[in-house]
């Protein structure tokens, strides 16, 4: 009813810009405020690495993935912040557990399938869920396990230079028509995919992910990459690695000639628009003034999760 509600009224604005509702997973059995919480009212699942193990994964992926289609269509959401398509390539990081496993082409194969259902058909229409694939280019290699949410572990490592590795179940993600793309909190320690923080980096979002592997769909951040907030009374954000010298009306001039579209959970759009239009070094992009996520499915302030 709300997600209807809120469709009339942007209909009803000058530049009709439609609206969707998204929420974090609600099917798995680990339940967190930052990273999604379960719904009593929904049928629950394993979580990814156990669907992972199944015999005939791809097909019971699907078939999982279609069940959570019907559900959230059933709530009014139209997009799934998810499916993570980081490969599991070290057993301490905590967010291990939305992936789908250790194996590069099982979590390419899997993740694919999980894309395919929750879209219901060849083509994205009003029966699916469109699904925002993360955290490219790879959220799996944090340096000693850690995450990189936490402002003391920013850093992200490839041991073997394995980037080419973590690249590929993005990949197939793209060809099986994801249209939506959350790149990750971390900055590459070892620079060599640039610096500072990946989801604000030109060569990353613009080189690797548009031009290199030819995504043309939207570019949506990380949760509060512009400015801070309180997750469960707790300081979160901004993670804007590199940036942290900078105001948020220069961050947000900054993502958006990276080739950011969407910022996540901030509140940037009563503030940030005229502040970027003002800034004397703006580059030209950032008159195109920065789309905010207003999708929070829990109180809406502050509207915080960690993507």
């Amino acid at each position: 009813m709300a997600s209807l509600v809120a469709t009339e009224l942007a209909a009803d604005t000058r530049l009709g810009i439609p609206v969707t509702v998204s929420t974090d997973p609600r099917h798995g059995v680990f339940s967190s405020p930052a990273t999604g919480q379960t719904m009593e009212l929904l049928s629950r699942w394993p979580e990814h690495p156990g669907l992972a193990a199944l015999p005939d994964a791809e097909r019971r992926v699907a078939k999982y993935a279609d069940t959570v289609r019907r559900e959230y269509l059933a709530l009014g959401f139209q997009v799934a912040l998810g499916p993570m398509a980081d490969i599991f390539s070290d057993p301490r990081w905590a967010r291990g557990y939305g992936t789908f496993g250790e194996d590069p082409a099982t979590v390419a194969r899997l993740t694919a399938a999980f894309i395919r259902g929750l879209r219901g058909s060849d083509d994205l229409g009003a029966h699916s869920v469109a699904a925002i694939v993360k955290h490219f280019p790879g959220g799996g290699p944090q340096k000693d396990g850690e995450d990189a949410h936490d402002p003391r572990h920013p850093d992200q490592v490839y041991p073997g230079h394995a980037e080419a590795l973590h690249l590929g179940p993005f990949r197939a993600s793209i060809e099986a028509g994801v249209t939506q793309m959350i790149p990750t909190t971390a900055a590459d320690r070892s620079r060599r995919l640039g610096r500072g923080g990946l989801r604000l980096n030109k060569p990353v979002v613009q080189g690797l992910l548009r031009g290199r592997l030819g995504f043309d769909g939207i570019v949506l951040t990380d949760w509060n990459v512009i400015d801070g907030t309180l997750l469960e009374g707790l300081p979160f954000g901004p993670n804007g690695y590199g940036l942290e010298a900078l105001t948020p009306a220069e961050r947000i001039a900054r993502a958006l000639d990276a080739g950011v579209d969407q910022f996540g959970g901030d509140h940037c759009c009563a503030r940030g628009t005229p502040a970027t239009r003002t800034r004397t070094a703006a580059p030209p992009s950032a008159s195109r003034g920065p789309r905010c996520s207003t999708t929070s499915t829990r109180r809406r302030c502050p509207p915080t999760r960690c993507l």
